[in-house]
């Protein structure tokens, strides 16, 4: 009966595959409708209930992915970066020479910036689009709205924006250098965080958590961290300092999670921390 049932099935108890993988995840109808949707961008699995996990972009503007080495962060961001796609929204992929992101950026179909003119270029035009959708930002502050209904006014005058940086600290190095022909393009980078907010344009960014300190001295981080949004990969809440916890036993936050596991750390949401589950995406490079 179920071979030849070609209707609407019933809903299927959730549950966390065994061995979870993107295919799957994007294939449950929950994910179809969140997606088409708009508003959410659904990456994982909630440990506690099997649910889906969701990037609430009502809340997000400047979103971490923070981890250690060969946690699985790359792999995270490119789950966000799918879910992104599907949405129908614009990705822009900044890369560094290494061409490291270059299977990912071609798995979404997203705009390609990895030389120091096309970073410029994608730069330049951050900085119209934010005082362009900054104008009606501010023209709905004006009206005394809450956020929310400011957001949801923005997103439906503009195409939402999502700029993935899978090295942020690389990336800090590269606005904060000379770069030929073009100079240094902090000052713009700096205006464009401080300023971005409610304006339909996301920024989601790979760090590794021994890259703190060495980010933690630039006005630009200052401003992208002041939201803290994001998940920690691996366990031990401890061993950083960016993410706020709370209702976390104190033999928990020094344990270390299997690969996949992660805790989601929403700040505006009395520092919640939730425990998920992301599956493997092999649509690029590892993790």
């Amino acid at each position: 009966m179920s071979a030849g049932w070609t209707g609407r099935r019933a809903a299927l108890i959730p549950e966390i595959p065994a061995k979870p993988v993107w295919e799957l995840l994007s294939g449950l109808e929950e994910y179809q409708d969140t997606v088409k949707a708009g508003g959410l961008l659904p990456v994982a699995y909630h440990q506690v209930d099997a649910s889906l996990y969701c990037v609430d972009l009502s809340k997000t503007f400047c979103y971490v992915v923070l981890g250690r080495e060969r946690s699985g962060k790359s792999t995270f961001l490119r789950n966000l970066a799918c879910a992104a796609r599907d949405t129908g929204g614009r990705v822009i992929m900044v890369d560094g020479e290494s061409h490291a992101d270059a299977r990912t950026a071609e798995l979404v179909g997203a705009e390609y910036v990895v030389t120091p003119m096309e970073l410029f270029q994608m730069v330049k035009e951050l900085i119209l689009l934010v005082n362009e959708r900054g104008a009606k930002r501010n023209a709905l502050r004006g009206k005394d709205l809450e956020d929310a209904e400011i957001y949801q006014a923005m997103r439906k005058a503009f195409p939402p924006v999502y700029i993935f940086l899978p090295d942020l600290c690389g990336f800090f190095q590269s606005i904060y250098s000379d770069l030929e022909k073009v100079g240094k393009l902090n000052r713009q980078i700096e205006v464009i965080f401080a300023k971005g907010q409610l304006l339909n344009i996301y920024f989601f960014a790979a760090l590794n958590v021994k890259q703190i300190p060495e980010v933690s001295g630039h006005a630009a981080w200052l401003s992208f961290s002041k939201e803290c949004n994001g998940v920690f990969i691996g366990g031990a809440l401890s061993e950083q300092t960016l993410f706020s916890y709370q209702g976390i036993p104190f033999q928990e936050q020094r344990k270390r999670l299997k690969p996949g596991m992660a805790y989601a750390v929403d700040q505006a949401d009395d520092q919640t921390v939730q425990p998920i589950i992301f599956p493997q995406n092999r649509g690029g490079n590892g993790g």
